[in-house]
């Protein structure tokens, strides 16, 4: 019977982590009894402004998780990296705690990631927000497949002259799923050259399901942009707002019709004006 102990074992600095995945502790059987979600040596993954959090490059020494205790980053790419450099690891939930405000872009290259607003939905805590904040770049670049995002607020506030605040890039292979979040334009920028979208999605499939989208100065975006492949909108809600520009959803592509059925029983379209 193959057996592994680590107890007190520290890992720091395999740079070589960083580019491959399960580089850090890697082999050909499953260590879920390690490292998996009911492993001795699992423990939740959060980001926080804790001033107490790990930074990504920070010392890791395995422990035994004895009293449900988590692991809390500074930035989700230091979870991120922490989670893939262990065979078993990536593809368990990563949970921001409290307000996270990033310049960007975050890039997100691995699959199977999920981040969460709050540990599951039966929390009675509100979601946290994911804020675009004195900056010109995006919140994420998606270039994985099969992530989610899900239970999270995301808000561009005035400061910010950010042009998309998730940019999903893929193959066609990619999938994303945004789940119950909502997102809000507090920017007045109203110029003609000025374009926003909350979500600009190609070359993946995008799912969009049970979210809140509040109308903003989107000029030639959207709320939702597409330009390739399919984008599938189930269950949200658009509320507009005055002097909105743009519309909810643009899907564009140069001599092509990327709509090629639409459903609009489970949608809800609404204006305050």
């Amino acid at each position: 019977t193959n057996k592994i102990i680590l107890d007190g074992t520290t890992f720091y600095n395999n740079t070589h982590a960083a580019l491959l995945q399960s580089s850090s502790i890697s082999c050909n059987y499953n260590l879920d009894y390690l490292i998996g979600s009911k492993g001795i040596y699992y423990y939740p993954l959060e980001i926080s402004n804790d001033p107490n959090a790990i930074d990504e490059n920070s010392e890791i020494t395995l422990l035994q998780n004895k009293n449900n205790s988590h692991l809390q980053f500074k930035t989700i790419s230091g979870a991120v990296n922490y989670s893939k450099s262990f065979c078993s690891f990536l593809g368990t939930s990563l949970t921001i705690v409290d307000t996270y405000s990033h310049i960007g872009p975050e890039v997100i290259k691995n699959s199977n990631i999920t981040l969460q607003g709050k540990a599951q939905l039966t929390d009675i805590a509100n979601q946290s927000t994911i804020l675009s904040d004195n900056t010109s770049n995006s919140l994420f670049v998606i270039t994985g497949s099969n992530n989610t995002l899900r239970w999270l607020t995301f808000e561009r506030n005035s400061g910010s002259t950010a042009n998309i605040l998730i940019e999903v890039i893929s193959n066609s292979v990619g999938r994303l799923i945004v789940d119950g979040c909502i997102f809000t334009d507090l920017n007045t920028e109203s110029s003609s050259q000025h374009d926003f979208s909350f979500i600009q999605t190609s070359g993946s499939t995008t799912t969009i399901i049970n979210s809140v989208f509040f109308g903003g100065k989107f000029g030639n975006g959207g709320a939702i942009s597409q330009s390739s492949c399919q984008l599938n909108v189930d269950k949200c809600i658009f509320n507009g707002i005055q002097g909105q520009t743009g519309p909810f959803i643009r899907s564009s592509s140069i001599g092509t019709n990327q709509i090629i059925a639409y459903d609009n029983q489970k949608q809800s379209f609404k204006s305050d004006y």
